[in-house]
């Protein structure tokens, strides 16, 4: 190594970058021009050819002061071949890093580990039922093998694997809403017990499978999920209070509204949220002006004594909205107030300021933001 740095000092103490590779006899007989040759060989990685070439500078009559340094650059160059290849890159070049890995987002395993138990004790719970198991030992059974199988169907194919939180929560939503559906279907079928605990298992199963096949290349953000799952609950909620002020409707009419108001929010928010950018943060607030607006609307009736299901379905429905646009108008910069740099969080500040004074004596103040 010592010897690889004394080469570099010599070759920069030359006048003039030295020039590429050329044969050595284009290039003169003087000793300088062989020098030349020599270095550019010995920069090109050729170490063979420059260490003749330095031998012929050490044996012109010419050479000079240039007979010791070559002597020593042939050296170099015969120590260099010896141990393999030998590339130097252009000045100012930087050498090529080697592509880093990118890595995988799995911040979402611990909620899908979660989700994958409970869901794995109803898979349990329902395939005794689908089963007509009547001894309580054999439903404990079911439900401790599901909890475990989807416990280990959502921690070990992840482990290697892209999980951020959004596609978790993703299929998880996708899941409960796909066993919603399937029960009501069958309810609207006439299905029996069996029949409709076997809809929602199905249902719920194919759902979550095709959202974790269609997440596995984008996944949607937290945001855009809560959305979604904002519409599909405030569908329901409209479609329930809808049936309050029908009042007389029967089985098929209310299972048919409230499967039509459910998809349609969660249809409607899924278009929204692929549009518009939000927070799960903010779209809980929403979610929040929401419910306390629902509660107070079916609460005036009650507090007017008119405790009749059109008046509270009606004043339910308006409390909704208005709670709901007002959880959409404060939290408007929500999102950009938890955006801001470090100085903008820091919010107010204040900090003694003391100075001597030139005649003597302290002047002393207070300064900060504000």
């Amino acid at each position: 190594m010592l010897t690889l740095v004394a080469a570099v000092l010599l070759a920069a103490a030359q006048p003039g970058p030295p020039a590429r590779a050329e044969p050595v006899e284009a290039r003169g007989t003087d000793a300088a021009a062989r020098y030349d040759t020599a270095m550019a060989l010995l920069l090109d990685g050729k170490l063979e050819e420059a260490a003749r070439a330095f031998d012929a500078v050490v044996a012109a009559p010419d050479a000079g002061p240039l007979a010791d340094r070559a002597r020593t650059l042939a050296e170099v160059s015969r120590a260099l071949s010896a141990r393999g290849q030998f590339v130097l890159h252009e000045p100012g070049l930087e050498r090529p890093r080697p592509a880093r890995r990118a890595r995988l987002d799995r911040s979402g395993r611990g909620e899908l580990a979660f989700f994958g138990t409970t869901y794995g004790i109803w898979t349990g719970v329902a395939s005794g039922l689908l089963a007509g198991a009547d001894d309580g030992r054999v439903y404990s059974a079911l439900a401790i093998a599901g909890g475990a199988g989807g416990l280990a169907l959502a921690i070990l194919p992840t482990r290697h694997a892209s999980m951020p939180e959004g596609r978790a929560q993703a299929i998880e939503s996708a899941t409960n809403w796909g066993t919603l559906n399937g029960g009501l279907l069958a309810a609207l079928a006439d299905a029996d017990g069996k029949g409709v605990v076997g809809a929602t298992l199905g249902t719920g199963l194919a759902a979550l499978g095709t959202t974790a096949l269609l997440t596995r290349e984008r996944s949607p953000s937290s945001g855009e999920v809560a959305l979604t799952n904002s519409g599909g609950i405030w569908g329901l909620v409209t479609g329930g209070l809808t049936l309050a002020i029908l009042e007389d409707a029967g089985d098929k009419t209310a299972e048919s509204v409230l499967l039509a108001s459910t998809d349609a929010g969660l249809l409607a928010m899924a278009l929204v949220a692929r549009r518009v950018e939000m927070s799960r943060g903010r779209s809980l607030i929403i979610d929040a002006g929401g419910l306390l607006g629902t509660l107070a609307g079916v609460s005036v009736p009650a507090f007017a004594n008119a405790e009749n299901g059109p008046a509270i379905g009606a004043a339910g429905l308006a409390g909704m909205a208005v709670g709901l646009a007002v959880g959409t108008y404060i939290s408007r910069g929500w999102d950009e107030e938890h955006d801001e740099g470090p100085a903008a969080r820091a919010g107010a500040m204040a900090m003694p300021v003391v100075a001597r004074l030139e005649g003597g004596g302290f002047s002393a103040g207070v300064a900060g933001r504000f």
